[in-house]
């Protein structure tokens, strides 16, 4: 797996000690992701066959994820993971067009990300300093014509099977 993989989804599992049913990371066998949320971000990782079989993964349930061994467990927590799958936007960035808008996490520590203000998005500052977790550069899709101010879809440029999905933060 990603050397980065584990902080990567550990920074995106749940704190809140009331919300116990997220945090900690969820494997889904149907997709074959490994995902974690706070329910203002999901952070997930498209696994290969091979992955899978190496941390022994078979049922969709939680798992803990040991960052400095690279294992991955499973454990019990009483309560159901969210429906993450229908958070995900029907919009994905297009990997192949030079056009399609690209976030380098190293330009976050001298300027804002004036990319989404441009369209009247803004997200979380720390959710976005948290995608160096996973990867340097990002390509992103968001529609800014949907009211309901959508999620932003981020796609690892050198990884096309690490995602981020973060929600907006709403504005008065």
């Amino acid at each position: 797996m990603k050397t980065n993989a584990f902080a990567f989804l550990n920074a995106a599992r749940s704190k809140d000690k009331t919300r116990y049913f997220m945090n900690e990371a969820y494997y889904d066998a149907e997709h074959k992701r490994l995902v974690a949320t706070d329910g203002r971000r999901l952070h997930f990782l498209d696994l290969g066959e091979a992955e899978i079989k190496a941390y022994g993964l078979a049922a969709s349930g939680y798992v803990a994820l040991d960052e400095k061994r690279k294992a991955v467990s499973y454990i019990k927590v009483d309560g159901q993971f969210p429906n993450y799958v229908h958070v995900i936007p029907d919009y994905a960035p297009n990997m192949d067009d030079d056009k399609t808008p690209s976030l380098d996490t190293r330009d976050l520590d001298r300027e804002a990300p004036i990319f989404l203000v441009r369209e009247s998005v803004v997200l979380n500052l720390a959710s976005l300093h948290d995608l160096k977790k996973g990867a340097e550069k990002w390509r992103f899709a968001f529609d800014p014509n949907d009211k309901k101010r959508r999620a932003v879809h981020f796609i690892a440029e050198s990884d096309t099977d690490i995602h981020a999905i973060i929600m907006p933060m709403l504005q008065d």
